[in-house]
This record gives C-alpha cells, sequence and structure tokens, in this order.
C-alpha cells in the first residue's frame, strides 16, 4: 500500500505493536530483496527483530512518517479498549466484521470464501483512514508542528535528510 499511496506516511493500526514486526520477518524469511524500501535507506543486511523496544521495525522503517491509529486515537479519545473493531464502533458507530482466526486456514480452499476475506480486509483499510480523517490526526499533527515554530514540509524534508521517523 505504501508504494502506491502517499510514499512519506504509512497508516495503518497497530503498526508498532504487531504489524511491522510480522512484515519484517515474512520479508526476512522469504528473503525480499529491496525489503529496504520500507524505509528511506538503503540497506542490505536487515536489522536484528525480536526486541522488546521495536528499535530494529523503526529503525527499518527509518525516515517515514508512520501514522499508527491505536496510538493516536490513546491520545485524543477515551474508550473501553482501543482495537480496531471498538474503534470502528466508537468513532464511526459502525460494526467491523471479523473473521475468526480458525477460519482462515479454511478459506484458502475456496475461492468465495478468500474474496470473502479479501473484501474484509479491504473494509478494514478504509476503516483505518475513516478513523484516521475523523479523529483529524493528520491536520492536527500540522498544527502541533505550527506552533511549535516548524513548517511540516520542512519536517518531512529534515526527516528525508537525516533519515528520522515520526510517529503521529
Amino acid at each position: 500500500m505504501t508504494e502506491y499511496d502517499d510514499k512519506e506516511h504509512i497508516k495503518g493500526h497497530d503498526i508498532y505493536g504487531f504489524d511491522l514486526e510480522v512484515l519484517l520477518q515474512r520479508i526476512n524469511l522469504c528473503k525480499v530483496p529491496f525489503w529496504s524500501k520500507i524505509g528511506r535507506l538503503r540497506r542490505s543486511i536487515m536489522p536484528k527483530l525480536g526486541g522488546r523496544s521495536g528499535f530494529a521495525e523503526r529503525n527499518a522503517a527509518c525516515g517515514r512518517i508512520i501514522c499508527d491509529i491505536e496510538i493516536s486515537a490513546k491520545e485524543l479519545i477515551r474508550c473501553k479498549s482501543y482495537h480496531l473493531s471498538e474503534l470502528v464502533h466508537h468513532v464511526l458507530k459502525s460494526d467491523r466484521v471479523m473473521i475468526p482466526p480458525e477460519h482462515i486456514r479454511n478459506a484458502y480452499s475456496d475461492s468465495s470464501q478468500l474474496l470473502y476475506m479479501l473484501e474484509n480486509t479491504l473494509v478494514d483499510s478504509r476503516f483505518i483512514l475513516q478513523i484516521m480523517c475523523e479523529l483529524n490526526v493528520l491536520p492536527l499533527a500540522l498544527q502541533i508542528t505550527n506552533i511549535a515554530g516548524n513548517v511540516m514540509v520542512i519536517i518531512s524534508l529534515f526527516c528525508r535528510l537525516l533519515k528520522l521517523n515520526v510517529v503521529f
């Protein structure tokens, strides 16, 4: 999604808690040659994964602005939990279809079930973007940046130059 979407921003739910680590482990296992395109630095050696601090994951995505709506929601709203289903219910007043983990393996045996699972994944991506827009995560980050006396474009350029990682 980052290849065709805005390349400077990686958007998602629980990126630092789960997604980025799983993605990097699968990239490492499959020996993907250009894994460093996740970040802005060209690297040939994969960082050592599995640490508690998540430093390797953040280091791999270095230079990208990462918008994790779970972290943003914890700062902006009060909710019972910050799982995607709860956020969809609380922010968007909608219900999210959950596919139980034990049904995922069976979904690969039938093409209609696999398409259903793919459609639910796309709906989840749409929910993530809607929550991000509803909470005004990026405009709020822009306002805070302006209040601090900085400019978001300069921060993006600065991050590109120094290959920093910014979390909103």
